[in-house]
């Protein structure tokens, strides 16, 4: 049985071989990220304001920006991201014993799930409104990067094992080498560096049963008041979404969801991965909250809404994917102040 400090070697090793192997891409022909982002129904931007004092100098513009592409997959090792060639396909299967794990019913989805953090260079290249306007991700996020710290929550211990801190670590070093590659976007968290507790949820096991214990449920049909009936003592554990809406619980976070579609299943835990990157790993450096957007980018680039949205909704905008993955796109509110002159240049280039 490999060490701990041995197989850390290994899956860094395995990282910077990724991030740095040629080839062509795992799904370049069928998916192209700059195009998947749909700024016109999306970014909204507005103006909020005048700033600068005494003597005003600019347009305060609020806007939607995304901060972040989710991948969901059904095979280990298999990126929809261009630049991470084909040829390492399943690799991480091989050093961390994740097997591929594909149900046949309808309603049981299991998925793998990629998330990355986008860049500024990422937004201009697929919007030239969003580089004219001069909103930064920096304003969306509201805090430096912190991809490389990991393993923020303390470990759980026994059968869940205490790698948090290991994976975390892991996570960083895929983004230095990420931030390396010109329009890379950042990695953030990667399901099968948590594979134990991705496929069985083992970390959320104790807080499953404290929310049972305390008669919770969370509906996917119907449950849209999310914690309201538990203690103040319990919110402060679980934090505003227990429940992703009218989707269903948050916890446990797994790599499995019993829901009425597939295409709300890669959207639920698209989420549940963003958790485990803004929650245990600290490695999301955008805020996630149900009051965000999330958009499809594969396999139709959708309208935005609100994670939780009502199922008919969703279903209404999304399309189902043929072959089993599916890319998503969250979205954070912010604000920037943009001069005058710059604000109708962005305008002038618009109207053409």
């Amino acid at each position: 049985m490999r060490s701990k400090k041995t197989k850390k070697q290994i899956v860094i090793t395995a990282i910077a071989m990724i991030l740095l192997a040629s080839g062509e891409a795992a799904n370049a022909s069928t998916f192209n990220l700059a195009t998947s982002i749909n700024w016109k129904s999306c970014s909204k931007p507005m103006l909020v304001g005048l700033c600068g004092a005494p003597v005003p100098y600019g347009y305060i513009v609020s806007e939607w920006l995304p901060t972040n592409f989710d991948g969901t997959v059904k095979t280990p090792g298999y990126f929809m991201m261009p630049g991470v060639g084909s040829l390492i396909a399943g690799m991480f299967g091989k050093i961390l014993g994740h097997t591929e794990q594909v149900s046949q019913n309808g309603t049981d989805n299991t998925f793998v799930v990629h998330v990355w953090g986008l860049t500024n260079q990422i937004l201009a290249l697929s919007s030239a409104t969003a580089s004219c306007f001069g909103c930064s991700l920096s304003a969306a996020q509201g805090l430096s990067y912190n991809a490389g710290i990991g393993g923020q929550e303390k470990p759980t211990g026994g059968k869940c094992g205490d790698t948090s801190v290991i994976e975390g670590k892991a996570i960083g070093a895929m983004a230095k080498l990420a931030k390396a590659i010109p329009y890379m976007p950042i990695p953030e968290y990667f399901s099968e560096l948590d594979s134990l507790n991705w496929r069985t949820g083992c970390r959320d096991f104790s807080l499953v049963k404290m929310l049972k214990s305390n008669s919770f449920t969370c509906s996917a049909e119907s449950d849209t008041k999310g914690i309201g009936g538990l203690s103040a003592k319990i919110k402060g554990l679980v934090g505003k979404d227990a429940c992703i809406g009218d989707w269903g619980p948050l916890y446990p976070r797994q790599m499995r969801d019993i829901g009425p579609t597939n295409v709300i299943a890669s959207a639920t835990e698209a989420y549940r991965g963003m958790s485990e990157a803004a929650t245990v790993f600290d490695t999301m450096s955008a805020p996630l909250s149900l009051s965000g957007k999330m958009q499809e980018a594969y396999p139709k680039v959708s309208k935005c809404f609100h994670p939780g949205a009502s199922i008919k909704k969703v279903t209404s905008e999304t399309k189902g994917s043929k072959n089993g993955n599916y890319g998503w796109i969250y979205w954070v509110h912010t604000a920037c102040c943009v001069p005058f002159a710059k604000y109708e240049q962005c305008v002038a280039r618009m109207a053409t």
